[in-house]
């Protein structure tokens, strides 16, 4: 089966050589998560000239036809960093709000998988939780994680799935939290917009 990749990730002050590292590092992850699989790594990345002096409008432009691209894409995957790039915030909240509902996978570097142990009947339930709310399973686990920060029962699904992978309880929260943040940091602006 053929894939499309499309890999969002930071480029401002990165060297041409940092940028295809990064690039080969992302399609090396990829290729392992789906080894029967053929990926087409979609060409988001576009060599600067040495010389330009890029400003704000082709700086637009370029994040533009980046997100065009990534129409196109099966998976977009956030490489490490992405947080931090203004360009990559605006590619997940765009792959978030039209990619993820169309069955396009979102994998951000960090958050690739969670390691629970599993019964095929519980994996099974959530999958079919995730289809009836109509969204991937990871956008489900998700969803269910800031309800039980909202209701109060977040301790006990946290130190139900462990923790994600690598990182410890502490660092699952601040993760969690800093999602809540940005959710509520992005409402704010769009309802500061809607005034306007």
């Amino acid at each position: 089966m053929n894939r499309t990749l499309f890999i969002s990730q930071p480029m401002s002050g990165l060297t041409h050589e940092e940028i295809i590292k990064t690039r080969t590092e992302a399609t090396q992850y990829i290729e392992s998560k789906y080894p029967d699989d053929n990926i087409i790594v979609l060409p988001s990345y576009q060599i600067v000239e040495p010389n330009v002096t890029y400003n704000a409008m082709s700086a637009v432009n370029l994040l533009g036809h980046a997100i065009s691209m990534m129409g196109g894409a099966n998976i977009v995957y956030f490489v490490p960093g992405w947080r931090d790039s203004k360009g990559c915030q605006i590619e997940n909240e765009v792959a978030r709000r039209w990619l993820e509902p169309t069955g396009v996978e979102l994998i951000e570097a960090g958050m690739e998988s969670i390691d629970i142990e599993l019964s095929d009947d519980e994996l099974n339930a959530l999958k079919a939780a995730a289809n009836k709310m109509g969204v991937s399973l990871n956008k489900y686990v998700e969803i269910k994680l800031q309800q039980s920060m909202q209701d109060g029962t977040f301790e006990k699904v946290a130190e139900e799935i462990k923790a994600f992978p690598g990182c410890t309880l502490e660092e699952t929260k601040a993760y969690i939290e800093g999602e809540r943040q940005m959710a509520e940091e992005h409402i704010k602006m769009l309802e500061a917009k809607d005034k306007v």
